[in-house]
């Protein structure tokens, strides 16, 4: 998690070292990497909940987006300091 470093005595200011967090909303966009071409095709946080079938912009392959998946992608997120808005 993102640390901010605060030197001043200011009342009201925030207590050093505390941590921040980023709150992004589900129609921020992913890079998902198609399994046949390697190329990214991006996708909204909301739309890859819904377990949707993936097509690859490029090279058309497609595949299921699984739960594990979302698992994965959400748990990524909330180690680095990133909430969604409307999660589960």
């Amino acid at each position: 998690m993102l640390k901010r470093q605060n030197h001043s005595n200011e009342p009201g200011s925030l207590t050093p070292s505390a941590p921040v967090a980023t709150i992004i909303n589900t129609q921020t966009e992913i890079p998902i990497s198609c399994d046949a071409c390697d190329c990214e095709t991006h996708y909204p946080i909301g739309y890859l909940r819904t377990l949707p079938r993936l097509t690859c912009g490029f090279c058309h392959d497609s595949r299921e987006f699984s739960q594990l998946e979302v698992h994965v992608l959400e748990t990524a997120l909330k180690q680095m300091g990133f909430y969604l808005a409307g999660a589960k």
